[in-house]
């Protein structure tokens, strides 16, 4: 099923419009990025390359509204890779103005949850303990041709 298309911006729409939904790049809470490169929570929060089905699971887990579009932030060199290109819309508040869930109220608060969250995800655990030394190159040593 196909999204409908975004209307321009207005202060008017409620809090349910898709469009005062607020948006959550992987580049936000990435730790190998800088602060001037895009990063938006402290280190200590931060998680290494999140991927986009894990940042999907934590949403989903805790109950909020969201959608994954083919976007890419400005700052992130490597829009051109189809699993950097994604941008979650995230839905913080009720139409009144109340946080839906008080423990994510902000924005900040929301992306400190995330980066903390996606480390004890089995997903991410499952992967880290997969990478025997079987699978690291092997090491050639073979010398040139001697002329």
């Amino acid at each position: 099923m196909a999204e409908a298309a975004m209307r321009p911006y207005s202060n008017d729409f409620p809090y349910s419009a898709k469009e005062k939904w607020i948006c959550v790049y992987p580049l936000y809470i990435d730790s190998l990025k800088s602060l001037s490169k895009g990063r938006k929570i402290p280190k200590e929060f931060a998680v290494d390359s999140p991927k986009k089905n894990e940042i999907q699971m934590v949403l989903q887990d805790i109950g909020l509204d969201h959608i994954c579009e083919n976007k890419a932030h400005p700052k992130d060199l490597d829009c051109w890779e189809p699993n950097s290109r994604t941008r979650f819309r995230v839905r913080l508040f009720n139409d009144d103005g109340s946080p839906i869930n008080n423990d994510y109220s902000s924005r900040i608060a929301l992306l400190k949850y995330l980066g903390s969250t996606i480390p004890k995800l089995k997903v991410r655990s499952a992967t880290a303990s997969a990478t025997p030394e079987s699978i690291k190159p092997k090491k050639d040593n073979k010398k040139g041709k001697r002329r």
